[in-house]
């Protein structure tokens, strides 16, 4: 597992506290092929993230979505930014 992933979900724990929820990897190993190689480090350590500003899709809602026109066939999305980029007044 790439040490990276691990310490960028522990400093937002940090920030965000209860608001950060990871879910646990079990079952992706399998799946881990199908998605590109950048994001695999990332699901080796959570499966999907849910945050203030957003989340981190499963890798069935990423495949998912992914199929979906207008990012079929250019584009995997693997998530979304929810409503805002702000938390607090202040951008973090």
């Amino acid at each position: 597992m790439n040490k990276g992933v691990e310490l960028y979900f522990k400093e937002l724990i940090g920030i965000y506290g209860e608001e950060v929820s990871l879910s646990d990897p079990e079952g992706t190993n399998n799946k881990l092929e199908q998605i590109p190689v950048p994001l695999r480090s990332l699901y080796k350590f959570t499966s999907s993230v849910k945050l203030p500003f957003g989340e981190i899709f499963d890798i069935d809602k990423e495949l998912m979505q992914s199929e979906r026109m207008p990012f079929k066939p250019n584009w995997f999305v693997f998530g979304n930014e929810g409503k805002h980029m702000w938390y607090g007044g202040e951008n973090k």
